[in-house]
């Protein structure tokens, strides 16, 4: 049960691997070894996105905007692996024996699915090219990314 109707840790992590139901995917994307956060934290791991809500069916629609996450540089999210986990996110707000997972993890739990985000730059399959390869074309690559979840819960 993927507790439809719940909300879910979202969170691109650091690795570019899917293997060992997404476990390969490491922690989450830290370039800057801060601790984790909220998606509108000034201080806060670059792959914290949040919580998003599952709908009954297994689908998961959100749309955001994040000034961290980037297609280039150290906050590169291009080949990282995105996680969506079985628990709430508490965004860095955990007391007492939840501090420390908290503040590393939003305390989110296991990891239900995972996707790795990648750049289509094959013409032939509707990418830009190589030549022209933009923030657009990654962020096409994301969006179809996370709608793969729909299929995985």
């Amino acid at each position: 049960d993927a507790g439809f109707g719940t909300q879910h840790g979202f969170h691109i992590h650091a690795e570019g691997s899917t293997a060992q139901e997404c476990s390969a995917a490491g922690g989450h994307f830290n370039p800057f070894n801060v601790n984790h956060g909220a998606r509108t934290d000034a201080n806060r791991h670059v792959g914290d996105l949040g919580n998003v809500q599952v709908t009954t069916g297994g689908v998961v629609k959100t749309t955001f905007t994040d000034s961290y996450i980037k297609f280039s540089g150290v906050s590169n999210i291009v080949n990282k692996v995105v996680v969506l986990h079985a628990g709430q996110d508490d965004l860095g707000t955990g007391t007492g024996d939840q501090e420390a997972g908290s503040k590393k993890t939003g305390n989110a739990g296991k990891r239900l699915a995972c996707c790795q985000i990648k750049v289509d730059d094959d013409e032939d399959r509707g990418g830009v090219g190589k030549a022209s390869a933009s923030s657009l074309s990654a962020l096409l690559a994301f969006m179809i990314a996370i709608s793969v979840f729909q299929n995985w819960l």
